[in-house]
């Protein structure tokens, strides 16, 4: 398969002209100040590719899925756009991927996968992939730069590591997961390496089928605890004008704070959680108010009802 991106527009607009590099499939934008893109391009599924992955008895109507992934590292985002769904056929796919600002940061993926579909391969002697949803195909992907040139070199936004908490002091010997406060400007998520199977499942690649769906399940998990505690450090953290000292902090702030009181200026919402959080009086009512945000930004009850329903399936 190929994939290309032909056009990049911004909050509507006109398309705009990014430092594109086709060679390594990377862009940067122009600017920062943006809230939503669109991304316009093409995925095309050549003839001898179903040729390959299907059996000639389904290649006049190919099982399967169409779908672009997107992953974000630093903010620990998985998504997918599906381009075309329950049966596919050789041609070139017209492509429109729409993506919100305020999920992402430093480096997003964008790869397209083809999938299998669930009809049944009663004629097939054992020589193609038989399971739904397993991976058929794939494309080289593209790379985006959300935060301009300045972050080309992927220097901001969080890391996280696997670790042995056990032979480690400062870790907790039975956590699944710890973020490190060590270096305030720098917050690292840690995650118990000691937990064979399930950093297994964290490390999948997969987008379908149970293993994906466990995936996201448990990255929820440790998202929730990490978001919600960044969201704590960040809000206490900024000044009398609503802004905080670290870039990571104005990310957090960037996605959650307008959220979290219902208004657009972000500034203002930020001075609004640094107030409520230095009045315990009115802390509970802050920690409902990110219960809230996170639920909703996480996906949870979407998540927990995928992996169910792929349990079912099992």
């Amino acid at each position: 398969m190929v994939f290309d991106v032909q056009a990049v527009l911004l909050d509507g607009e006109e398309r705009v002209d990014v430092n594109v590099s086709r060679a390594n499939r990377r862009w940067a934008f122009p600017t920062d100040d943006w809230e939503r893109c669109r991304i316009v391009g093409t995925v095309e599924l050549p003839s001898s590719v179903v040729d390959a992955v299907y059996p000639e008895s389904e290649r006049d109507s190919p099982p399967g899925s169409l779908y672009v992934t997107i992953r974000c590292r630093e903010t620990i985002y998985r998504d997918r756009w599906m381009v075309q769904s329950e049966t596919v056929e050789p041609k070139t796919y017209e492509v429109e991927l729409e993506l919100q600002r305020d999920g992402f940061r430093g480096e997003v993926e964008l790869k397209p996968y083809l999938t299998r579909g669930a009809a049944d391969q009663s004629t097939d002697d054992g020589s193609y992939a038989s399971s739904t949803h397993a991976r058929l195909a794939s494309a080289r992907p593209w790379t985006m730069l959300v935060d301009g040139e300045a972050d080309a070199d992927g220097e901001t936004g969080l890391d996280v590591r696997v670790e042995s908490f056990s032979t480690s002091p400062r870790l907790p010997k039975d956590g699944l997961y710890y973020l490190d406060m060590g270096d305030p400007s720098d917050p690292l998520i840690v995650v118990n390496g000691e937990h064979n199977r399930v950093v297994g499942v964290l490390q999948s690649e997969g987008s379908v089928g149970a293993e994906a769906r466990m995936r996201d399940v448990v990255f929820d998990q440790i998202q929730y605890g990490v978001w919600s505690q960044l969201i704590l450090h960040a809000g206490v953290a900024v000044d009398s004008t609503g802004r905080p000292q670290y870039d990571w902090q104005s990310t957090v702030l960037r996605i959650f704070a307008r959220d979290l009181y219902g208004i657009d200026d972000i500034h203002a919402a930020s001075r609004r959680l640094k107030r409520d959080l230095k009045d315990p009086t009115t802390v509970p009512e802050v920690m409902q108010r990110i219960d809230r945000v996170l639920q909703r930004y996480l996906r949870q009850r979407e998540q927990l009802i995928n992996l169910m329903e792929e349990g079912l399936r099992i």
